[in-house]
């Protein structure tokens, strides 16, 4: 279903460069968060099939109109870049959100998405995953599990059942990490894809990168788990 984006995502990922302020976490300005929410209008209003389907928030975040998934308007070290609409039996029922982080050689150093589908009759979390992992097997080359990519330790709160797996693919002599997280909740299937230049333990920065290069390393290796946690926190509201 996803196959598609997933060879997208890995055909984009080849620089290294690092964005200057992708390590930086701070409230916005009136003013950002003014041009941040034009900008995802912008991407949602270019998006077929969009119509009905995805609403940009005044905070600039995306509401799934159909399951209450709330994209968030960008992470630390991505930004929104596309909503999409997938085919299916009902309008809406098969969506994503796309994030990245441009590289100098015009591909992506990063880039994350959240999909919300709607679970078929007698769908299990066991089956989603196993579908999904099988999409990656198949569209990645090189490919070498890693086990889990998120474990939950006492929170102060349950998340949904989840499933999870991470990856390090080797494209072009370099080495990149990506991670899956799949869980069934409000009666969507969940689906988390990550995708970051690099090993997952390992933030490797040029002599000549400023601390934000740190940051955005930073970024990169927690994104899937800010994205799962927040879209199960929605989905299904």
């Amino acid at each position: 279903m996803k196959a598609a984006c997933l060879l997208l995502m890995t055909a984009v990922l080849t620089s290294t460069a690092m964005r200057a302020d992708a390590g930086e976490i701070r409230p916005p300005s009136p003013e950002q968060a003014a041009a941040t929410k034009l900008h995802n209008q912008n991407i949602v209003a270019q998006a077929p099939g969009a119509d009905g389907v995805f609403a940009v928030r005044d905070d600039g975040t995306i509401k799934h109109m159909q399951s209450g998934l709330i994209c968030p308007s960008g992470f630390p070290s991505v930004d929104f870049s596309q909503a999409m609409v997938f085919p299916s039996n009902v309008k809406g029922m098969d969506v994503g959100c796309d994030y990245r982080r441009p590289g100098k050689l015009g591909g992506a150093d990063a880039k994350l998405s959240i999909f919300a589908t709607k679970a078929a009759e007698g769908m299990t979390l066991e089956t989603a995953f196993a579908n999904y992992k099988q999409e990656i097997m198949q569209v990645q080359h090189n490919v070498r599990p890693l086990g889990p990519a998120l474990k939950v330790h006492d929170m102060g709160s349950t998340p949904p059942d989840f499933l999870s797996e991470e990856y390090l693919v080797t494209l072009n002599d370099q080495d990149y990490t990506s991670d899956l997280i799949v869980a069934i909740s409000g009666g969507w299937v969940v689906e988390v894809r990550a995708t970051y230049i690099g090993q997952p333990n390992e933030i490797k920065i040029d002599k000549d990168a400023d601390v934000s290069a740190a940051g955005a390393g930073l970024g990169d290796r927690t994104m899937s788990a800010l994205a799962f946690i927040m879209a199960t926190k929605t989905i299904g509201k």
